[in-house]
């Protein structure tokens, strides 16, 4: 699951404002280290935020003041969502890689 959630990260939406492997940019912030803006970092968060994105208003770090649309603005299916939320935890979790 982390590798099918490679290669959509690194190919969709995501890669636009992380970066390519997560590691952040102008529009989006690192995925690699423990710092988590909206969300604790656990996985079902992780599913729960890619699922509904966030607002303007929900936005919560002004160094980076863009929204993330649910999804990841390509309709992502579940199953896709839960790929990439498995290969953005392992970011922080090497480990597991």
């Amino acid at each position: 699951m982390i590798a099918a959630g490679d290669t959509i990260f690194n190919t969709k939406s995501c890669v636009r404002c992380h970066g390519q492997n997560g590691i952040g940019g102008p529009r989006a912030p690192d995925l690699t280290d423990q710092n988590w803006i909206h969300v604790d970092g656990s996985y079902n968060a992780i599913v729960s935020l890619v699922t509904t994105g966030f607002t303007k208003a929900e936005q919560k770090d002004p160094r980076y003041p863009f929204t993330m649309n649910p999804r990841g603005g390509v309709q992502l299916t579940d199953d896709q969502i839960r790929a990439v939320s498995a290969y953005v935890w392992s970011l922080s979790h090497p480990g597991w890689r």
